[in-house]
């Protein structure tokens, strides 16, 4: 009898507990109460589910650790509307709006109530290329997000939130379009050099962006006036090299590129006049060039790519004073 109460109260223990588990794996799955009903088109819904099944937090330089399922859920509990860009806000490109007086900003409607929604760009609303866009469309949601979620305050838009919401966006969606290794934010030279490599830096600055939001100024590294990688090969060929940059009191740096290496000349023109003026001309060429380079030369004329040495064609007419390259 004991051995049957023992088992009968076994049995009841496990079935509780299976129950318990399966109740716990329906709550975790997504259905229409946990979804955001600021989100009506299918294929961004679908962008927010996958987003907010990343729970894996991103480590950024100044501490905070952000997961995709965080940035999800600030959409949900702040009922932010996402929506295709079809008006063409931003140039098109994915964006949201802010209205600001002075530094401090907002996204709540200029002068109407509710919340401006998150633009995103069109070319990611092809249903037929839905799952190969989709890993893209969470990398530009998080993206978003990150700064619709105001991380350093109510304020105007900086270089160090752009790179940080480059960064998280890479890290949630596996998207990794660039290098990030070894470029440490918080060293002004570094956060510039990072805008710079990746050809992004003009636009921002165009902009009129400020290098960091003035709650950040504290915690900037001024030890050094230059970009240290921490051990990453980003001094490479084809990137630049660090600027020297020192941090003003109001979050912007001031920066010093250093000077562009003047590039060695391709060819060399050698000219001859003879007794009765006229000027036969040759072309050195001291490297192998493409033909672009060679038109560059003879902009007037279609030439083949050469290799360096002396060119085949020679050039006679009359020379004049202004016109005459040997004289």
């Amino acid at each position: 009898m004991n051995k049957l109460f023992t088992l009968l109260s076994l049995a009841f223990v496990l079935m509780t507990l299976t129950a318990c588990t399966s109740v716990a794996q329906t709550a975790a799955l997504p259905t229409p109460s946990t979804q955001p009903r600021t989100i009506q088109d299918p294929i961004l819904l679908r962008g927010w589910s996958r987003l907010n099944s990343l729970t894996d937090p991103v480590q950024l330089w100044d501490g905070r650790t952000p997961s995709g399922h965080e940035l999800a859920q600030y959409v949900l509990e702040h009922d932010i509307p996402i929506i295709w860009n079809t008006q063409n806000v931003c140039g098109g490109n994915a964006c949201s709006k802010q209205y600001c007086q002075g530094d401090v900003c907002s996204h709540q409607t200029d002068g109407l109530p509710g919340i401006e929604p998150i633009y995103i760009r069109t070319n990611l609303s092809d249903p037929s290329k839905e799952e190969e866009n989709l890993n893209e469309l969470v990398s530009v949601l998080a993206h978003e997000i990150y700064h619709y979620s105001e991380p350093y305050g109510p304020l105007k838009d900086t270089l160090y939130e752009e790179y940080n919401a480059y960064y998280v966006s890479a890290q949630v969606s596996r998207q990794i379009w660039t290098n990030f290794e070894g470029y440490n934010p918080l060293q002004p030279a570094c956060l510039i050099k990072w805008f710079s490599d990746t050809h992004l830096l003009d636009g921002y600055q165009n902009q009129g962006l400020k290098t960091y939001p003035a709650n950040m100024v504290p915690t900037v590294d001024t030890s050094s006036t230059t970009c240290q990688p921490n051990g990453s090969n980003i001094e490479q060929a084809n990137l630049t090299k660090s600027p020297t940059c020192t941090l003003n009191p109001d979050g912007n740096v001031s920066c010093q590129f250093p000077p562009a290496p003047t590039p060695a000349p391709e060819y060399q023109v050698k000219c001859e006049k003879d007794a009765n003026g006229l000027v036969g001309c040759e072309t050195i060429w001291l490297k192998d060039v493409g033909a672009s380079a060679r038109s560059s030369a003879y902009p007037n004329r279609q030439v083949p790519p050469t290799q360096a040495g002396r060119s085949t064609h020679r050039g006679w007419g009359y020379c004049t004073s202004g016109r005459c390259p040997g004289r």
